[in-house]
């Protein structure tokens, strides 16, 4: 009697743990690791499609350094001076434009970079898609969680405040790259570097959040997302 006693104690304790998780788990999306900062005013936002074809052009050749002409260069310098032209005739002034667009790119890169630290050490529960970081015949123990597919993979990678690295305590069967699964676990708001390996090479792309992962499961649409 003493030992189904002890047993259903056990079992009891067990259910009120895994019940207090659940009431202190906060479930999340990924609009919730950005800070609520200004909006940046995109100084692109008011050129046309075209426009803003012929800015990158222009852009992408004095990005890469002295604007003179070689004759390594000489196809892209020229096609950097028949844009720069075109925009010239439409009373568009690149060196203004290009000026502010560096300075949002800037601060763009802050913003993406700063973490929401109040989640620091709280449960948290995210859906998202798995990058594995380290597999093995039992599965998949790292990974990044990203918010959409394709990221990481010949794109450049989202933002630190949009990606998240996963340490499993045990190994989790996926399914392959991009995986959608729900994940729970500890939030820490620290931002790392994390290098992934393609079948093209490695990549080192910025991390803000790291989760130490209790629980994996594989996604499914819930109620409250259907409304």
């Amino acid at each position: 009697m003493m030992r189904v006693l002890s047993a259903t104690l056990a079992v009891c304790a067990i259910l009120m743990a895994c019940v207090a998780q659940a009431a202190t788990t906060k479930q999340l999306k990924w609009d919730d690791l950005v800070p609520q900062l200004t909006a940046l005013e995109d100084p692109l936002a008011s050129l046309t499609a075209d426009q803003a074809i012929d800015f990158d052009i222009v852009a992408a050749f004095r990005q890469e350094g002295p604007v003179e002409r070689t004759a390594e260069n000489a196809a892209a310098f020229e096609d950097a001076k028949k844009s720069e032209k075109n925009l010239r005739k439409q009373g568009i002034d690149f060196d203004a434009i290009f000026t502010k667009y560096q300075d949002w790119q800037v601060e763009k890169e802050k913003q993406g970079n700063t973490l929401v630290t109040e989640l620091n050490g709280t449960t948290v529960r995210i859906a998202g898609y798995l990058l594995p970081l380290d597999v093995s015949e039992e599965g998949v123990s790292e990974f990044l969680l990203v918010p959409y597919v394709g990221a990481c993979i010949h794109v450049p990678p989202p933002p630190a405040n949009q990606m998240v690295f996963v340490k499993l305590q045990q190994s989790y069967k996926a399914d392959g790259l991009y995986t959608p699964v729900w994940v729970t676990g500890e939030m820490v708001t620290k931002k790392t570097e994390k290098t992934l390996s393609l079948a093209d090479g490695a990549s080192t792309v910025p991390v803000g959040y790291t989760l130490q992962g209790m629980k994996v499961e594989p996604y499914k649409k819930e109620k409250a997302e259907e409304k």
